[in-house]
């Protein structure tokens, strides 16, 4: 059985491919699409253009099957606590 939550298998997204972008903005995973790879000159992902995002950071972007409220990324979660965005609060 596949796992709801994977994480991005260190870049490698197909251009088309629907995926799942952390919005900072809106404390929450939100569906995106990829438009473009950008990489650097060995061929490494540095960044994807997104319909959500341009030039979104890998760590930010997980595998369309990643719940809407799953957890934030590592770095964000350290940063802002998830509790912060409970709404009504």
């Amino acid at each position: 059985a596949k796992e709801a939550h994977q994480p991005a298998s260190k870049g490698h997204f197909g251009k088309g491919e629907r995926v799942r972008y952390w919005s900072a903005t809106h404390a929450k995973w939100v569906d995106a699409h990829v438009q473009r790879i950008n990489r650097d000159e060995a061929g490494n992902v540095l960044s994807y253009d997104l319909t959500a995002k341009a030039q979104a950071d890998t760590s930010r972007v997980r595998d369309a099957s990643t719940l809407e409220d799953a957890p934030a990324p590592d770095f964000e979660a350290a940063k802002a606590p998830a509790e912060l965005f409970v709404m009504g609060q």
